[in-house]
């Protein structure tokens, strides 16, 4: 054997892909979860800006971010951004019957809100991965 051949153990080099493979796999899902961390804050800062103002402007403000699972649980990662007055966004977002009988008008503002967050996440995550490639 000449000193430009290499020998290669078929059943070394399938471990070694096998590793490369699973170190990069967790390498996106870290990059992920920290994408994912930073669009659920961006979708709160988008809630406070374009959430309807009521008298006592408690409802805009109140738009907070929580992590509901982690890297140890089944689901993966998961970020839930709710509202305090929680009563409240169904009957600001799709309308509702008033005192006198008539009907008040919907005001989107969070599906909005969350398909352009939804459609920046998806985007940062194909960029990403494409650069890791």
């Amino acid at each position: 054997m000449s000193r430009s051949e290499v020998k290669i153990v078929i059943g070394e080099l399938s471990k070694e892909t096998v590793n490369a493979v699973e170190d990069f796999s967790e390498k996106i899902r870290e990059d992920m979860e920290v994408v994912a961390e930073r669009k659920a804050k961006d979708l709160v800062t988008e809630l406070k800006k374009n959430s309807p103002v009521g008298k006592r402007k408690k409802y805009r403000k109140s738009w907070r971010v929580k992590q509901t699972s982690d890297k140890s649980s089944l689901k993966g990662f998961e970020f839930t951004v709710y509202n305090t007055e929680a009563s409240l966004t169904h009957l600001l977002e799709f309308g509702h019957a008033s005192r006198n009988g008539g009907r008040v008008e919907a005001r989107e503002h969070i599906y909005p809100a969350r398909n352009k967050i939804a459609a920046e996440y998806i985007d940062e995550v194909q960029k990403m991965i494409k650069k890791g490639i």
